[in-house]
């Protein structure tokens, strides 16, 4: 919290120094494409693998100017969030492909294309290579977001932009995870080599997203 506080009052005291007409205020909706992967050490006999999200993010998106100078606002989207990440056996090469599906509010500060926010989502589905996981034991989802939007078309009635985006999960993926871990019967411990909780997976990602956002309210 106190380094979002820093970086909000960095991007307040930027504000004097570039000027330009804000956007109107504006709603629409978003689509996005992540890939994933888990930035936690696996246990002995594991590795961490890239997978593209087996779902799209698809949610609502709004726009509200909070200067009239300076292109500074608030950027709120509610979304299907997806997450994916694989996780490999040493021994064989086969990569499993676990997937994680939540419903996810994220408050965002905009500030001249760049992009910096967090996200807080509850699970709604989960699997591993088509097998359900029982939901119940996937933990809620809390992702701190930076990165950049461009704006493809803008006129008076409605935007389309493009944006880059990188998301670092705060938290652990798996509640209770020695005793929910998914993969214990298809990848067992090694010997001698105990899977503990800080083998608990948590995820970095990257997303190209779409967005198509109707103008309706005039800052003036």
């Amino acid at each position: 919290m106190k380094s979002f506080l820093i970086f909000f009052i960095c991007i307040v005291s930027f504000v004097s120094v570039y000027s330009q007409t804000n956007y109107q205020s504006s709603i629409g909706f978003e689509l996005g494409l992540k890939t994933g992967v888990s930035v936690i050490q696996t246990p002995m006999g594991r590795q961490n693998a890239v997978e593209l999200a087996s779902l799209p993010d698809i949610g609502v998106v709004g726009y509200y100017p909070i200067s009239e100078t300076s292109l500074l606002g608030i950027k709120l989207k509610l979304d299907l969030n997806n997450y994916s990440f694989g996780m490999k056996d040493y021994n064989s090469g086969k990569v499993y492909k676990q997937t994680m599906s939540y419903i996810s509010l994220n408050p965002n500060i905009y500030f001249a294309g760049i992009i910096f926010g967090f996200g807080f989502g509850f699970p709604v589905s989960s699997n591993y290579d088509g097998v359900t996981i029982d939901v119940g034991s996937i933990n809620n989802l809390y992702d701190l977001r930076f990165g950049y939007s461009y704006d493809i078309y803008y006129d008076e009635s409605a935007r389309l932009s493009i944006s880059l985006i990188a998301q670092y999960m705060l938290n652990p993926i798996i509640n209770e995870f020695t005793k929910n871990d998914p993969y214990k019967v298809l990848i067992p411990e090694v010997s001698n080599y105990e899977i503990n909780n800080s083998h608990n997976p948590r995820l970095a990602g990257i997303s190209l997203n779409i967005s198509y956002q109707y103008l309706f309210n005039d800052t003036k």
